[in-house]
């Protein structure tokens, strides 16, 4: 009987794995971790193949069972052949950390990736209460535009990946910049095959038809926006410059008229919660449903407010611990809602951009308003130990090696917990690199710490889909509710 899941999603990696002998015997992979869920089923995930399968109660012990520490031989079960293909079993000799180093450096040490985080503008024409930055100076200036494009086209020929992400401050108040830069960029990307993704964090103001068209035309695609909640909360958080008001309004037309046009594109609608606006959270998704639910474009993220080092952290009001448990039923409810919701399963899946941060990779740059070259954007310019360099004129980077090799480094190599814990295929170790500059701490990422719960809000979204009919599965990687061996 051949498996079920046949819609599952293939490891990433390409490693090959020989035919074993009739004897061989296989255990449990040590990068699994499992949940009972609802009516005693069970859902399993790899952290390294990024496999996850969920199974009915009735085939629960056979799979506990086949999972057991003392290891199963190798058979022509279908069950012992479905886990040992996903890597939930591997054979018994495998030495799994080594094959984490391998994927690790070849991932990391790409040649054939360029990442650029560009500050088109570092003014903002907002001054949210929960903002950490300074604003130190105005849009990018015209040789440092010049010198990004030099840049690229030094690199353009070595290149399979480009990756452009427009930020800020605001990115749209450097809109020149932007007009001289991505057009270039996407031109040179189009006549050398290289494969290009562009994106924009945008608060949304300046979002007019008429800009949103040319970004796209230039080969924007992904669009992220704050909403925070109805406008009475987020007109209190997400205000003008120089107390110039609310900005709600002029946001929401500015959304209702982009969704009208024909294009391409993804548009995240962020939600920064905290005490003060998550009373408002229904009535918010309610209008939300009621302006873009049509929309298959549009999906929902929600963040807490946290202290990033602004001037206004001791006024803050945050969830602290209760943070991530806010924001998975925040997820299940949008979804129950009617909208598209940014489910779990990116934020333990490897190599996703949710759990590898940027700026470890050696390949990832941001480009200041006046060429500085930084890695992370919590730190900016504020201190010295995250401007790696700067860019010259002549499109050169000017990279020093001893404050790069602090972002980028493979802490994991001599942190012994990290070779030991189940979530390093996930997070590298490097989930945070700040964390490991700023105070010589082990940066764990939430999801580590609440794998369970996060399993549980996979499933209750999954089930929810299936049981009200809204279409395939959000979650990639989705597998074991058809029939076969998984589900009998």
């Amino acid at each position: 009987m051949s498996s079920p899941l046949t819609a599952f999603r293939s490891p990433k990696q390409d490693l090959v794995q020989i035919a074993p002998a009739n004897n061989e015997r296989l255990r449990p992979s040590r990068f699994n971790t499992r949940r009972v869920v609802e009516d005693n089923g069970l859902i399993l995930f790899n952290t390294f193949t990024g496999a996850l399968g969920i199974f009915k109660a009735s085939v629960r012990p056979q799979i506990e069972a086949l999972l057991s520490k003392t290891g199963v031989p190798r058979s022509a079960d279908p069950l012992v052949e479905y886990l040992l293909e996903r890597g939930f079993l591997v054979p018994e000799g495998a030495n799994e950390l080594q094959q984490v180093r391998y994927v690790h450096g070849k991932m990391h040490h790409r040649t054939d990736k360029m990442e650029l985080i560009l500050l088109p503008s570092e003014e903002c024409n907002f001054r949210c209460t929960y903002c950490y930055e300074e604003f130190p100076r105005g849009t990018m200036e015209p040789w440092v535009r010049e010198a990004v494009v030099r840049w690229v086209e030094q690199r353009i020929r070595t290149l399979a990946f480009m990756k452009i992400d427009w930020f800020g401050g605001e990115p749209l108040l450097g809109f020149e910049a932007i007009q001289d830069i991505a057009p270039r960029v996407q031109a040179m990307c189009r006549e050398h095959g290289v494969h290009l993704i562009q994106g924009i964090t945008t608060n949304a103001y300046l979002l007019t038809p008429d800009v949103f068209t040319s970004l796209i035309s230039w080969g924007l695609q992904d669009f992220q926006i704050t909403i925070d909640g109805p406008q009475k909360s987020h007109d209190t958080t997400r205000i003008l410059k120089d107390g110039g008001g609310g900005t709600y309004d002029v946001i929401i037309a500015n959304l209702r008229k982009i969704t009208t046009l024909p294009a391409d594109c993804r548009i995240s609608l962020r939600i920064n919660f905290s005490p003060e606006n998550l009373p408002y959270m229904d009535e918010h998704l309610e209008a939300m449903k009621a302006y873009f639910g049509h929309d298959p474009r549009v999906k929902m993220r929600f963040y807490p407010v946290s202290k990033w080092g602004g001037k206004n952290d001791d006024n803050l009001q945050t969830c602290d611990m209760s943070a991530s448990e806010h924001a998975r039923q925040l997820e299940v409810k949008a979804l129950k809602t009617g909208l598209q919701s940014e489910g779990r399963l990116e934020r333990i899946s490897p190599g996703s951009d949710f759990t590898l941060c940027y700026a470890a990779r050696p390949y990832n740059f941001i480009v200041g308003a006046d060429g500085k070259l930084m890695k992370c954007t919590l730190a900016l310019d504020k201190h010295d130990y995250n401007v790696v360099g700067t860019l010259r004129p002549d499109g050169r980077p000017d990279v020093k090696l001893d404050k790069l090799v602090k972002w980028v480094a493979p802490y994991f190599e001599e942190d012994a917990a990290c070779q030991k814990c189940f979530f390093l295929p996930v997070c590298q170790g490097i989930a945070c690199p700040l964390e490991r500059i700023e105070n010589n701490a082990r940066p764990c990422p939430n999801e580590k710490h609440e794998i369970g719960p996060t399993l549980d809000s996979i499933w209750a979204m999954e089930k929810f889909r299936k049981e009200h009919g809204t279409g395939a599965s959000q979650e990639r990687a989705l597998v074991g509710a058809g029939r076969g061996p998984a589900n009998e």
